[in-house]
């Protein structure tokens, strides 16, 4: 399983610079201490990174667009593997 580098005393959230060449892979994590936010990187691509808030995943935690994370884990060929189901807010 790839080890990604983790950032835990970061002031905000990653953004699309925060990428392979600055050391970040796929599964790295990021920690905003001051707005208390943990994100996971999707795709460390130089320019053009992804990451994506992972402070309110958890049982029954629904993230804005009506969508759940289900599961979140590494496949086997180190990729990271994010699975979504819909769900109704009232």
């Amino acid at each position: 399983m790839m080890i990604g580098k983790v950032k835990l005393d970061a002031e905000r959230a990653p953004t699309s610079t925060d990428d392979s060449q600055q050391g970040y892979k796929i599964g790295s994590e990021w920690f905003d201490v001051l707005n208390k936010r943990q994100y996971v990187c999707l795709d460390s691509q130089a320019d053009t990174a992804v990451w994506v808030e992972t402070t309110r995943v958890g049982v029954g935690a629904t993230p804005s667009g009506n969508k759940r994370v289900e599961s979140l884990y590494v496949t086997p060929d180190d990729k990271l593997q994010v699975e979504f189901e819909d769900t109704l807010v009232p």
